[in-house]
């Protein structure tokens, strides 16, 4: 696609699944709201991830150790992968029977849907 040509060595797959990483990244820290005081993690721009040097690299490294996280600016695509994600996870939480639903009194209706990853070879399942 458009926006898989920006990957570089990483390649597609990785590209997609960087995107929809930082897309989720991206919605959970947007949910923390408009507060002065909101936590930024670390950030790399996706250039320095796709064609790294000893100084993204080392940036890399530290955020994960000091912080755990990091925020992936300029994903090439991103708009497009996250409306895509979203799109498909509405879907999958309606038709997965191990959401759980609950109606509210006035009738709304709230769908939740948990996932993880299985530790160890042939845990990470690929991404559709």
């Amino acid at each position: 696609g458009r926006g898989t040509r920006a990957c570089g060595a990483v390649g597609p797959r990785i590209c997609r699944t960087m995107a929809v990483l930082a897309a989720t990244l991206a919605l959970l820290l947007g949910a923390s709201g408009a507060r002065g005081d909101a936590f930024r993690p670390p950030r790399l721009a996706w250039s320095e991830l796709a064609a790294p040097t000893e100084a993204s690299r080392a940036a890399l490294l530290e955020a994960l150790t000091e912080v755990g996280l990091v925020s992936i600016a300029d994903v090439p695509g991103l708009s497009e992968h996250r409306a895509a994600a979203l799109g498909r996870l509405r879907a999958c939480a309606a038709d997965s029977p191990e959401a759980q639903v609950h109606t509210f009194g006035d009738g709304a209706l709230r769908r939740t849907l948990a996932t993880h990853t299985v530790p160890g070879p042939g845990g990470a399942q690929p991404l559709l």
